[in-house]
């Protein structure tokens, strides 16, 4: 993320410790990771696919925490929000990176 970015999501996640419910704090920042891995694959930047995958894998296991936090069973916004994840890394072709020590080994 650029400077501002950078400090939008500061903020964001300032406000999100401040929320009331330990649903909500796990929610929203599940909103705030899978934000973040859109960004970076909006800008297309090299280098970008395995942060963005990184990114919507920290989203989607906050979306399966607040789901089991989630008390109103009418409320499904956590596993529509998952969901959005499993799209999103299918849409782009995301998969989990080879850590640098095996991409070594495959040169």
């Amino acid at each position: 993320m650029g400077r501002g970015g950078q400090g939008g999501a500061r903020r964001a996640r300032a406000a999100i410790e401040r929320l009331a419910s330990e649903y909500e704090r796990v929610y929203y920042a599940g909103i705030l990771a899978e934000r973040s891995a859109i960004a970076l694959l909006d800008r297309g930047a090299h280098g970008a696919a395995a942060p963005a995958w990184h990114h919507l894998q920290e989203a989607m296991s906050l979306f399966e925490k607040a789901d089991a936090l989630q008390q109103d069973a009418s409320n499904d916004d956590a596993v529509l929000r998952y969901n959005t994840c499993v799209r999103l890394l299918e849409a782009h072709r995301l998969e989990e990176p080879v850590p640098d020590d095996e991409q070594h080994l495959l040169e």
